[in-house]
């Protein structure tokens, strides 16, 4: 409903919503909220733990695209400050059996993950050959 309301607010604005996983109940439910929204698009994340913005993602934000991702917080082993997102909304999901919970994430992907990716990218230049 989120992503629908921010379209709704400007229609011509291209959406970005990055989703853990490239198929399955995420990704997929996604598209099938979303199939009838012209210029919102879901990109998949193949990696199964996600400790940064993805480089597509990361592609969307330069070009002036509205950037979001959604995951669960289990998978995403950073802090969303940290990597220039922002938690949006977060939904608890059922209890497992150990008694824990996880919750699913809406974060918004801001200009400051730019510089942070270029950050990371930098450092691994200067480092490879190390």
């Amino acid at each position: 409903q989120f992503i629908k309301e921010e379209h709704l607010k400007n229609p011509e604005k291209h959406i970005v919503v990055g989703s853990e996983g490239s198929f399955g109940v995420l990704p997929n439910g996604l598209e099938m909220y979303i199939e009838d929204l012209p210029n919102v698009s879901v990109v998949g994340h193949s990696k199964p733990d996600i400790d940064r913005i993805s480089e597509s993602l990361i592609n969307a934000k330069k070009a002036g695209d509205k950037v979001y991702l959604v995951i669960n917080d289990s998978r995403f082993w950073a802090e969303p400050e940290e990597v220039g997102a922002i938690v949006i909304k977060s939904w608890e999901k059922a209890q497992r059996a150990d008694g824990t919970r996880d919750r699913l994430l809406l974060m918004e992907v801001t200009n400051k993950a730019i510089d942070v990716y270029n950050n990371n990218l930098e450092y691994v230049e200067k480092n490879k050959n190390k």
